[in-house]
């Protein structure tokens, strides 16, 4: 699904009470049929082998250079162009936000066959 301001997000809904529920869809699911599967994903820093307590950037987290040359080196080629766009994007978006929970803990690869 594509956002009104074109980011590809999860489906969501709100669902109202006492105490309302604010439900995202999971991203790293597909659907087969009437089974579900789960998708394996590896934040950005297990993918550099940091652990949470290093997420962000002042701890010794990775900065913004080395999330994008992560993502750059993990991708496969054919999808180099739109992950940088996408990246990119995430970027724009937080920074419009002012967003200052964007580390590379809150970014994932989904490890499939392709």
């Amino acid at each position: 699904m594509r956002a009104r301001i074109g980011m590809n997000v999860p489906e969501v809904q709100i669902i109202e009470g006492e105490h309302p529920l604010f439900v995202i869809e999971r991203y790293d699911r597909n659907k087969d049929g009437d089974q579900v599967k789960r998708l394996h994903q590896q934040d950005f820093c297990q993918a550099i082998g940091i652990t949470s307590d290093e997420k962000y950037e002042a701890e010794g987290g990775p900065d913004l250079e080395d999330v994008y040359n992560l993502m750059l080196e993990n991708v496969t080629a054919r999808k180099r162009i739109e992950s940088s766009f996408r990246f990119l994007d995430w970027v724009c978006f937080n920074l419009l936000i002012g967003n200052n929970d964007s580390h590379a803990k809150n970014l994932s690869f989904l490890m499939t066959d392709k």
